[in-house]
C-alpha cells in the first residue's frame, strides 16, 4: 500500500510506539468519523493491526491522536461497503471505533486481519496460562521481514524492530 507523507508519518509514529514483544502486522488509512479536527472535519488516518492490539493515530489540527484497543476486548467486527468505498467498524467492551472511506479491498482485508488477530491473540492469552508461548523471536522477525518485502516496513524500521527484538 503506498502511503502520502503524512500517513507514512502517522504509521511511523505507531512502529515507534510498539511495546517489547509488539509486533506490527497491518495496516490501512481511512477515515474515523466520531474524531472532527478544528476545522470540524473528519480525522483521516492509519489503523494499524498488531500481535496485541488495535493502534488509530489520526491527525487533528496541531497534534496527532493515538487511539489503542487491546485484541482482547474486540468483540465484533464488520464491514459495510458503499459505490467506491467501504468501512470498518470494531466494537468491544467499552468502545467502538468507525473507519470509513477505505478502500474496498483493504477493508475487507482489514476485518479478516483484525479476526486473526483477535483470534491469535485469544490462543496466545491461553497458552500463557497452560505453558510457555509457542512464538520463537525467528518467527517475529520473519514477520518482520516479510512486512518489509511487502512494502510496508522501510529497511531501516525493519532493523529497529529486529534490534529490539534481540535485545
Amino acid at each position: 500500500m503506498k502511503l502520502d507523507k503524512a500517513n507514512r508519518k502517522r504509521l511511523d509514529e505507531i512502529v515507534g510506539n510498539l511495546e517489547a514483544g509488539e509486533s506490527l502486522r497491518w495496516f490501512c488509512v481511512g477515515q474515523q468519523l466520531k474524531k472532527k479536527n478544528a476545522q470540524g472535519e473528519n480525522t483521516i488516518g492509519v489503523l494499524a493491526v498488531t500481535n496485541r492490539r488495535l493502534v488509530y493515530c489520526g491527525k487533528l489540527i496541531f497534534k496527532s491522536e493515538v487511539e489503542s484497543f487491546p485484541l482482547d476486548r474486540v468483540n465484533s467486527v464488520s464491514q459495510s461497503s458503499g459505490m467506491m468505498l467501504a468501512g470498518v467498524t470494531v466494537t468491544g467492551g467499552g468502545f467502538s471505533f468507525d473507519l470509513q472511506r477505505v478502500n474496498k479491498k483493504d477493508a475487507t482485508e482489514a476485518v479478516q486481519r483484525i479476526r486473526a488477530a483477535v483470534a491469535d491473540y485469544a490462543g496466545k492469552s491461553a497458552d500463557k496460562q497452560l505453558g510457555p508461548a509457542v512464538r520463537s523471536i525467528a518467527d517475529e522477525i520473519r514477520e518482520l521481514a516479510k512486512l518489509r518485502d511487502d512494502g510496508l516496513l522501510t529497511e531501516e524500521e525493519f532493523a529497529i524492530q529486529k534490534a529490539r527484538l534481540l535485545g
